[in-house]
């Protein structure tokens, strides 16, 4: 009956080691074929459908809870649900119908995110950070701490990493862990930043092992622990038996990680250290095995993999493929990679951090190809991102700036 199917569909989604999304949707679906009416199950089948990357079911589920209860959460989530698809048009007619409903949607936490990503997904990426500061003035918590990690998301993505520190503390006040495990989540924050933007190796494994070894990190819990995002920066900042020393650890204190979600980081680690051992084979494999969780099914970041897969490919010397792989990247709807601007996971907070770098490399690969129009095209995106970075970074802005000058010059002749 629907009660049971309800029932059976929470254990299959939500437990930690028998996590199934599959048999979660056989159950649901048993649900809503016993009660078409039942908003949880519609629920349910429009949250897991959208996590799988088929949005077309997602968004007929969502389409139905809002039949059952037309409230600004059910549509700003179907909102979100479209901007993941690409129907720009569709979304931005929802949220504007609200806007226009002269409600009080400052503490609606679903709105606010969408209002967010649509102006992502237009490139209006300045409205962003005024976004974001006005959800800080909400009075509901979640909102604010959504609020604090828009704009660290936002200051990262543009290279601002000292702003992105500072709404890193600001976050902690919004939250009764800030001691806990945000802090040591922001700390390996500014590890991976150390290691991507800075190029500061040995700063980045002083403060992985500074984590480690802290207080905080000792009081968390097995599943709050960040093992496997942990192993990764290691591997990324050269120390690989560090990186294999903590995923064995990991392997040892969870024996039935295989058959849970971090399954797809687990993988992940291990991709990382074959990639810091120039295994590239194992490494792309590895990643390609990133991209679905122990169920079968798609995890939820596929440009995270892309993007993973285009840096192995550089790393290989295998430019043309590594073009193929941040086109694939580029090709996933800007509202499906900007929905990591709301979470704290490694598998799904590609976009701040890496399309900058995405864009730059990208713009290296086709100026070597002779490509000047998509060379041009990715080189002033990446100045556009960098245009306001910290003094620490504008060095690799005018250098591309030079470049597109030269390219300018040689045009004219």
């Amino acid at each position: 009956d629907r009660e049971r199917s309800l029932v059976v569909g929470a254990y299959n989604e939500f437990h930690s080691t028998a996590r199934d999304r599959a048999k979660a949707l056989a159950s649901y679906l048993a649900a809503y074929a016993a009660d078409s009416n039942s908003a949880i199950a519609a629920n349910r089948l429009m949250s897991i459908y959208a996590d799988i990357g088929d949005f077309e079911h997602g968004d007929r589920f969502a389409r139905r809870e809002i039949a059952m209860e037309a409230s600004p959460s059910t549509i700003s989530y179907r909102a979100s649900v479209l901007w993941a698809k690409g129907d720009s048009t569709l979304a931005l007619r929802l949220t504007d119908s609200l806007q226009a409903s002269n409600r009080d949607l400052s503490n609606n936490v679903w709105f606010q995110q969408v209002i967010a990503i649509s102006a992502f997904a237009r490139g209006k990426i300045d409205s962003v950070r005024t976004i974001a500061e006005r959800m800080l003035r909400a009075n509901a918590g979640v909102v604010r701490f959504q609020g604090a990690t828009v704009l660290v998301n936002d200051a990262t993505l543009q290279g601002q990493l000292s702003r992105a520190h500072i709404a890193m503390q600001e976050r902690a006040e919004f939250t009764s862990d800030g001691k806990g495990a945000n802090a040591v989540a922001d700390s390996i924050d500014l590890a991976y930043n150390d290691i991507v933007f800075r190029g500061k190796n040995g700063d980045a494994l002083r403060r992985l092992d500074a984590v480690i070894s802290s207080p905080e990190f000792a009081l968390l819990t097995a599943g709050q622990r960040p093992d496997l995002l942990v192993a990764q920066l290691y591997a990324r900042a050269g120390n690989v038996p560090k990186a294999k020393s903590v995923l064995a650890k990991f392997e040892a204190a969870n024996p039935q990680f295989v058959h849970g979600a971090a399954v797809t980081s687990w993988h992940r680690a291990r991709a990382e250290t074959a990639l810091a051992e120039k295994k590239y084979a194992d490494a792309l494999l590895e990643f390609r095995a990133s991209n679905f969780e122990s169920d079968g099914l798609p995890a939820f970041c596929v440009s995270c993999t892309e993007y993973n897969l285009a840096r192995t490919f550089v790393a290989a010397n295998q430019p043309d493929s590594a073009i193929t792989s941040f086109e694939r990247y580029l090709a996933v709807p800007a509202g499906n990679r900007v929905n990591g601007f709301f979470a704290r996971c490694e598998t799904c907070n590609s976009e701040a951090q890496s399309r900058a770098a995405l864009e730059k490399k990208l713009g290296e690969l086709y100026d070597a190809k002779g490509d000047r129009a998509k060379t041009i095209l990715h080189y002033n995106t990446f100045v556009q991102l960098w245009k306001n970075a910290d003094p620490e970074l504008m060095p690799a802005v005018e250098t591309v700036r030079k470049r597109l000058t030269e390219l300018a010059i040689h045009e004219g002749k």
